[in-house]
């Protein structure tokens, strides 16, 4: 520290802005980390309730075409005279 007018001030200029970058960096990191950490976990999230919506239509899908095919198996195909099974 010197005697020159404003010199102090410019002391404390310098230490507010090293001060200020430290605390907006270390504000960033965080802020990053949650956001990259709730992203992650949504996305599994999203493709679990996915995966068992999907799965549960094309149970219901499969379970439909099985009965129509069933149908067809265990009946005759045409009800007459020479197409009877």
């Amino acid at each position: 520290m010197g005697d020159a007018p404003g010199e102090n001030m410019v002391d404390v200029g310098k230490w507010q802005y090293k001060e200020f970058i430290h605390k907006i960096t270390g504000a960033s990191i965080i802020t990053n980390t949650y956001a990259t950490f709730f992203s992650l976990t949504t996305d599994m999230g999203l493709k679990s309730i996915k995966e068992k919506f999907y799965k549960k239509q094309e149970d219901k899908a499969t379970e439909k075409l099985r009965e129509k095919f069933d149908r067809y198996i265990n009946e005759p195909t045409k009800v007459g005279g020479c197409f009877v099974e």
